[in-house]
């Protein structure tokens, strides 16, 4: 039978055999009788090979350990039990351990003494030789004798690149020494006390001078290879953007040598070190003799497949493209094609030269010059002469049309009579002359033509009656000639059918024939030649120049006429005197240039200049004051306080009119100094030097006036006052209501003296004696409204009333019901306490604390319908005894979960016990003696126990 030894607690040989397994709770050490000292996991544990045994069992047997399986019964071998050289236990740790242990990682705080060879602990060591540090478990480096990873790594890198064992990277890399700036992880280790292989992470120094640049990386990386990434970046890109041979933008791209300033990204670089695509940004100049603009762009923009060029070019070009899609006419729309009779009377394009009735389209807005046959010019715009062909710019006959000279030359053809055509006829009343389109004047009749182009409107019926009543009023005979078409009007008309000018002008013939004059009926020829000359004659009227023109009218203005700024071209020979075309003109006598209206200058109007020179001189007169009227003159008083002339220094105040507005400097008589205009002064006499004023105001201020003092007005506050802090001699007559001088008040009831003001006393609130103010608040927060008193609203609680402890004597019929008084009840079985008011009649209000409690528990004890403890648990409440709080108290009124403490009594052995009812239907609880019982009689004895694994 195997036997173990306790080493940590006892140390005495204990035999197993007679023991069963897990009975001892001692926290021991054991090892094997006979084998060498071990420390392992007791075989009672599964699998614990190769761990201390710090069990809280007692091993177990080996005959219930092959129970357990093959590994549980396995004994150590010497393999796992101690270090890999040999050491035996007792010398543990070994020196070399020792020397590179830093801290234990698993189980902080214990020293490498504290673990055992087997220790699955992992911890920090540090290598000895270089300072690498590393983690690793207490049995790796104890069994297998694992050292350094890093060094071993060194070793096989040695080994591989064919380097002496031992090397630094002084040795190895001797240009590095120059270039290292400090160690980062480890300060006081250089270069030469580095194996090339370290991973310690180091400042580097670029050697290039016009470099320079820090950057830090481990010393392995800089021993493989690696340099100054800024520069590396340098060469990396240049290599990207040199182009390759016959790839370069002066190779593929020739023509752009010609329009190449300067690389303005990399100055040093030309077309042929640039590679199409680049990037870089270049000055530019455009090749094109009438251009020479410089401009900024990309070199890919300039070389790719929708290359860009010069944009002012670019901008000139698309306009001109898009005017001459606007103005080109298309195939057969030109206006030598479409109107050739206004083509022959071309003479020169305006508006641009050159272009020639075959570029010109009909509706063309380009003003032209025109001659008809008879050798007369004048300027038009092309859409005018196409939409009318003997429109010119200017029309002599504004407001005579075509249709009335037919008519009047019918009328004198029939007649013999003489007709006049747009005659003004002046009407008392009226600002400006009616306009009559025709007038006979050996018969004395005007005649209005009213076609239904023009008069079909009602507002030119309203207009049409207006002025024929106007001109009737003025004893004038007026006719008018009216079409059937349109609406009739009250004034006298004839009616007249059709548009032809023969029926117009028959329409006459009665009213001709009743004044005496004779009619003669015309043919149809001789009706067409009398339009043809009418028309003839119109054409020369509408084309010649107005009588009289702007020269004929006002002849000096051709020597100040520069040019005609809304038409031009148009002199004033060809403008009328009422024109409105802007011009410009040039003063004959400053030789100032401005611009205004033909229409202004006819007026009177000449150089503003001029103008205002003269204006200036005049007001400079009429700013002087006339003898007399000065300010000195007129205000003497004000005059002697005058210091200076801020406006014009040189005016005095004999130069200044009483209203002029020269800003001035005055002095008062005691010195005082301000600015003020004159106009200033003399609307407010009287108020002088604004600090002497402001004096004398806070002085009359202070003071009230006749009937209107503190006395007069409020003498109940008067008669409190007791003294005015500031002045003691002032009396309630020397104050005003509203003052605000602090004050002294005695209250007339006798509660002392307090401080405040006048107005505040007479003000909106009347404020009166703190004290009296408060009682009257107290008084009225007490005293209940009438049917608002607490008898009122709460008959029940009041008929529970008893006294009032804070004012004793007040009845429920004086307090309101959130009083704070405290007061005594009696409830209606007797019992007696003390509350305030409020809390009785507040929503959720207090009742009797003696009556309240059971009602309340009984009530949120009572189970629901269904719930109660004989109904979820009858054989539980079968063993119910009584409920401790509640005697009377059985199992339907108990809940089933209920934590109120009951008596029980076992139905099987009698036995009583408490406990709440939720431990017994929740938890399943019995009774606890028979539960002791129970497991008492489970349980077997340790003889039982060690048989059974013997067998």
């Amino acid at each position: 039978m195997a036997q173990y030894r306790c080493r940590a607690v006892c140390g005495s040989a204990r035999d197993t055999s007679s023991r069963r397994p897990s009975a001892d709770r001692d926290r021991c050490r054991w090892q094997v009788i006979d084998v060498e000292a071990v420390s392992s996991t007791p075989p009672g544990q599964q699998g614990g090979r190769g761990r201390q045994c710090m069990s809280n069992e007692e091993p177990r047997t080996l005959a219930s350990l092959a129970l357990l399986g093959p590994r549980a019964s396995k004994v150590p071998q010497e393999d796992d039990m101690g270090p890999a050289d040999g050491t035996p236990a007792d010398s543990w740790p070994p020196a070399r351990l020792r020397v590179e242990f830093v801290a234990s990682t698993t189980k902080p705080g214990r020293a490498l003494e504290d673990l055992h060879p087997g220790s699955s602990d992992r911890c920090l060591w540090r290598c000895a030789a270089y300072g690498h540090e590393w983690h690793a478990m207490v049995s790796y480096r104890a069994r297998r004798g694992g050292g350094c990873p890093i060094c071993r790594w060194m070793k096989d890198w040695w080994c591989r690149m064919g380097v002496p064992a031992g090397t630094t990277v002084a040795q190895l890399r001797p240009d590095l020494v120059d270039e290292l700036v400090e160690n980062l992880t480890r300060p006081e280790r250089s270069l030469a006390a580095m194996p090339p292989g370290l991973d310690d992470e180091c400042r580097w120094r670029c050697p290039n001078p016009g470099c320079q640049h820090e950057w830090p990386t481990r010393v392995s990386v800089r021993v493989k290879g690696s340099n100054c990434p800024k520069c590396a970046r340098k060469i990396t890109g240049q290599k990207v953007r040199r182009p390759r041979p016959g790839e370069s933008v002066a190779e593929l791209h020739s023509h752009l040598e010609r329009e190449f300033v300067a690389n303005l990204t990399q100055p040093e670089h030309g077309l042929p070190d640039i590679r199409p695509a680049s990037g870089d940004q270049c000055q530019w100049r455009c090749a094109k003799p009438n251009c020479g603009h410089e401009w900024q762009a990309r070199m890919s923009a300039r070389t790719r497949k929708k290359a860009s060029g010069c944009p002012e070019c670019g901008q000139r070009l698309a306009a001109e493209l898009v005017t001459q899609r606007r103005t080109t006419p298309a195939e057969g729309g030109s206006l030598a094609i479409r109107h050739p009779e206004i083509a022959k009377e071309f003479v020169a394009n305006l508006t641009r030269p050159g272009r020639t009735p075959e570029l010109i389209r009909p509706g063309s807005r380009d003003r032209c010059r025109w001659r008809d046959a008879s050798g007369r010019q004048w300027e038009a715009v092309v859409y005018e002469r196409t939409r009318s062909p003997t429109r010119g710019l200017l029309l002599k006959a504004h407001g005579q049309s075509r249709f009335e000279y037919e008519i009047a030359a019918l009328i004198t053809a029939a007649s013999g009579l003489h007709v006049e055509k747009d005659v003004r006829i002046d009407v008392p009343g009226q600002a400006r002359a009616l306009r009559v389109d025709l007038w006979l004047p050996e018969i004395r009749q005007l005649v209005e033509l009213d076609p239904a182009r023009w008069h079909h409107t009602p507002a030119s019926a309203v207009r049409d009656q207006r002025k024929s009543e106007l001109l009737t009023e003025a004893g004038h005979r007026v006719i008018r000639l009216r079409s059937d078409t349109i609406p009739t009007i009250a004034a006298a008309s004839l009616p007249v059918h059709g548009a032809a000018p023969w029926n117009w002008a028959q329409a006459l013939a009665p009213l001709i024939l009743e004044s005496g004059k004779p009619w003669t009926e015309l043919s149809s020829g001789q009706v067409a030649e009398i339009i043809g000359e009418a028309a003839q004659a119109w054409t020369e009227t509408v084309t010649a120049g107005p009588v009289p023109n702007a020269s004929d009218a006002a002849p000096h203005l051709a020597d100040e006429f520069v040019a005609n700024l809304t038409h031009p071209g148009l002199d004033l020979v060809w403008l009328a005197p009422g024109s409105s075309d802007r011009c410009q003109w040039i003063c004959g006598v400053c030789r100032h240039e401005w611009g205004t209206s033909i229409l202004n200058r006819t007026q009177g109007t000449g150089c503003p200049r001029c103008a205002r020179g003269q204006q200036g001189v005049r007001v400079h007169q009429l700013a002087r004051p006339r003898p007399g009227h000065s300010l000195a003159d007129v205000h003497p008083p004000i005059a002697e306080q005058f210091v200076t002339n801020l406006t014009h220094p040189q005016y005095g105040t004999e130069d200044v009119k009483p209203g002029s507005g020269d800003l001035c400097q005055w002095r008062c008589a005691l010195g005082h100094e301000w600015t003020a205009t004159v106009s200033q002064r003399v609307r407010a006499v009287g108020t002088g030097c604004r600090r002497c004023y402001q004096r004398g105001a806070g002085e009359r201020n202070q003071k009230p006036r006749p009937g209107k003092s503190l006395a007069d007005l409020y003498p109940q506050a008067a008669a409190e006052l007791v003294l005015v802090l500031d002045d003691p001699q002032a009396t309630a007559s020397d104050l005003r209501p509203g003052s605000k001088r602090q004050c002294r008040w005695r209250c007339a009831a006798g509660h002392g003296e307090w401080e405040t003001t006048p107005n505040s006393r007479t003000g909106v609130h009347m404020s009166g004696c703190p004290q009296c103010g408060r009682e009257r608040t107290r008084q009225s927060r007490r005293t209940p409204a009438a049917g608002g008193s607490l008898l009122d609203q709460h008959p029940d609680i009041a008929a529970e009333f008893l006294t009032n402890l804070s004012r004793p004597g007040t009845v429920p019929a004086d307090m309101r019901p959130g009083s704070n008084d405290r007061c005594r009840w009696r409830c209606p079985k007797g019992h007696e306490w003390e509350t305030m008011a409020l809390t009785r009649t507040k929503p959720n209000g207090t009742r009797c604390p003696d009556c309240v409690p059971q009602s309340s528990r009984k009530g949120r004890q009572r189970p629901p319908a269904g719930g109660s403890l004989i109904d979820r648990f009858p054989g539980v409440a079968a063993e119910l005894v009584s409920v401790l709080d509640d005697s009377e108290a059985t199992a339907a009124d108990v809940r089933y979960g209920s934590a109120r403490v009951c008596r029980w009594r076992c139905t099987a052995e009698g036995h009583e016990w408490e406990a709440p009812p939720m431990v017994r239907t929740t938890r399943g609880r019995g009774c606890p003696q028979c539960r002791s019982m129970a497991r008492g009689s489970r349980t077997s004895s340790p003889d039982e126990g060690a048989g059974a694994l013997d067998g």
